[in-house]
């Protein structure tokens, strides 16, 4: 009993490390631009089926493509935002609904090319696992969080120590003052959500080597992506880490106990606790 409570929160951990990850840019956009991106969850499923395709076609391993699927997702990110997201930078309401219309967009055509298919990953060592603390460990899931926790710490000393994380973080604390001190908003903006975009995509490909996927799970993770982010406080990058460590601990416990069903309910019972008793999150800004 003692190794089946072990092996899930364990398993919370590395999944919610992943989850973190696709989380971040959607917290990042919000809290430089006060953008809702609804569309990040679109763009995760999408970066997933260029690492499935580029797999399947070309051989290239999954871990590999992300480079590929990086770029992908960075360049859609920016023509997203410079032709459609730009206007409705500032109210949030009028963002999540242009991004929402843009995440259906996406998945239909994903519906149309590939089909509303369930699909997955399988490389050589899908079926591999490490001993953890005498608990086996799928390889992929321990990949995966390992390259979630690198990107998000990259990430994050890139927001802190070059020049242009630096007027990034000044473009969220004040705008204005940002502009006044020559920044330039506009650029830092496109720059923001490209990079918002493409840290989806990475997310996105290495929750493929974990999960089977279909172009319609956008729509189950635009909701788990949002109650990481709120839970964590909105435009916190070390909140958005918590909380999706926290969030994935929480649900492979209940899934363990209980049932999968219990597991994405009590998701979203914690995201109605939050929002009653801290509603600026566990490390927001009031």
């Amino acid at each position: 009993m003692i190794e089946l409570f072990l092996s899930a929160i364990i398993y919370g951990i590395l999944i919610g490390g992943v989850f973190a990850l696709m989380s971040v840019g959607l917290t990042l956009s919000f809290g430089v631009m006060r953008v809702a991106n609804s569309a990040q969850a679109a763009f995760a499923v999408l970066g997933t089926f260029v690492a499935y395709w580029s797999y399947k076609l070309f051989g290239i391993d999954p871990l590999l493509g992300v480079p590929i699927g990086t770029i992908i997702l960075f360049v859609l990110g920016i023509i997203s935002f410079k032709f459609i997201v730009r206007k409705t930078v500032g109210p949030p309401l009028a963002s999540f609904l242009v991004t929402f219309a843009i995440a259906l967009v996406i998945e239909n055509l994903m519906v149309l090319l590939w089909k509303n298919e369930y699909r997955s990953i399988s490389t050589w060592y899908s079926s591999l696992s490490i001993p953890l603390a005498f608990i086996p460990m799928p390889i992929p899931m321990v990949v995966a969080f390992i390259g979630s926790i690198v990107v998000i710490g990259a990430l994050t000393l890139f927001l802190k120590l070059s020049r242009l994380g630096k007027a990034i973080r000044a473009t969220s604390m004040d705008t204005k003052g940002a502009m006044l001190v020559g920044i330039d908003v506009e650029r830092i903006y496109l720059l923001t959500f490209g990079v918002s975009t493409a840290t989806a995509g990475i997310g996105g490909a290495l929750l493929g080597l974990i999960y089977s996927f279909y172009p319609a799970l956008q729509s189950t993770w635009i909701g788990f992506l949002y109650v990481i982010v709120i839970v964590g406080g909105m435009g916190s990058i070390t909140g958005t880490l918590v909380s999706a460590m926290l969030i994935g601990i929480i649900q492979s416990l209940t899934q363990t106990v209980l049932s999968p069903v219990w597991a994405i309910t009590i998701v979203y019972v914690i995201l109605i606790v939050v929002l009653i008793f801290r509603p600026e999150g566990l490390m927001g800004r009031r």
